[in-house]
């Protein structure tokens, strides 16, 4: 028996279509108070914090950090979820930067992407953010890059939500 699910197709999409991240907002995923959907059901309308907490900027060089989205699967073949993986690259290895790193590597975070279409994703929304991957390198060369690489991983039910931009400004710091 087929499972049952609503299909209403796509329109073709006329917008500018840019990659890239613009910036990256995260929070200890217990500063979150409540995470809740819209009347849609397809986006966040509502998203608070403990009082006096905010998601932080996270800021790096244009270029430097993406999301990518994969399904997973069971041992069965059946959906499981998604599983988002955002990477960022931190130029220059400096102490702020270490401790951040460190600060990453122990929390359990909720994460706000902003993307180059301006559009606000919420990672985080079934199960928390850790920290994955990622490493220090100084490179070999004058020319090499030195920077902190990031990974983050999240793994969700569904595809991120996206949150309005009001809702998403209103809770970053």
């Amino acid at each position: 028996m087929a499972c049952s699910q609503t299909l209403n197709g796509l329109v073709r999409d006329c917008e500018k279509n840019v990659g890239g991240i613009k910036a990256i907002y995260i929070a200890n995923i217990d500063d979150v108070a409540s995470v809740a959907l819209d009347s849609t059901g397809e986006k966040i309308g509502t998203l608070t914090m403990v009082t006096s907490k905010k998601f932080k900027g996270f800021y790096f060089k244009k270029g430097q950090a993406s999301m990518e989205v994969t399904p997973q699967f069971n041992e069965l073949g059946e959906y499981a979820g998604e599983q988002p993986v955002i990477s960022i690259n931190f130029g220059r290895m400096d102490t702020t930067k270490r401790a951040q790193m460190n600060a990453l590597s122990l929390g359990e975070l909720a994460v706000i992407v902003l993307d180059n279409n301006g559009m606000y994703w919420y990672i985080g929304y079934d199960q928390s953010v850790l920290r994955t991957g990622g490493n220090a390198q100084t490179g070999s060369n004058k020319t090499d890059t030195n920077q902190y690489a990031l990974e983050l991983t999240g793994d969700d039910n569904q595809l991120p939500y996206e949150i309005e931009a009001t809702v998403a400004e209103g809770v970053i710091e």
